[in-house]
């Protein structure tokens, strides 16, 4: 896995980023709490960690990341994850990261918002959503 320094790229960076295009979306503003200021915190602090830019610190906080469970609450369909990967990406390719960094965080993303989908109308075994946020 690559190894990015998140806190060294250039400001705001890719969570606030992330966070500005989520605050004005149709689709996903709903899905989130009033006060994006946490959401940001999580998420820079899970991609430090992931990335290897960081410390334990989210894990040390948060417990294993588990991120289909701590979004369990949350009914994700195609396009939920659809605007989730295009604000991610947007804010990602911000940054202007050599492709040999980037384009392994691209994968994560793009795989990753495909695992979290819970949603599938035309599937009867959707999972059922869980009311309870983690």
């Amino acid at each position: 896995m690559a190894r990015v320094e998140l806190t060294g790229l250039s400001q705001p960076g890719p969570p606030t980023l992330f966070y500005e295009g989520v605050a004005t979306d149709p689709i996903l503003r709903p899905l989130y709490p009033e006060d994006l200021t946490e959401s940001v915190a999580h998420t820079a602090g899970f991609l430090a960690q992931y990335w290897g830019g960081g410390t334990a610190h989210y894990s040390d906080e948060r417990g294993h990341p588990r991120l289909r469970a701590r979004h369990g609450h949350v009914a994700i369909g195609q396009p939920e994850r659809d605007a989730w990967v295009h604000h991610m990406l947007t804010a990602l390719r911000a940054e202007h990261l050599p492709p040999d960094l980037e384009q392994p965080m691209i994968d994560y993303f793009e795989h990753g918002a495909t695992f979290m989908i819970n949603q599938h109308p035309d599937r009867p075994d959707t999972i059922p959503v869980d009311p309870t946020p983690r």
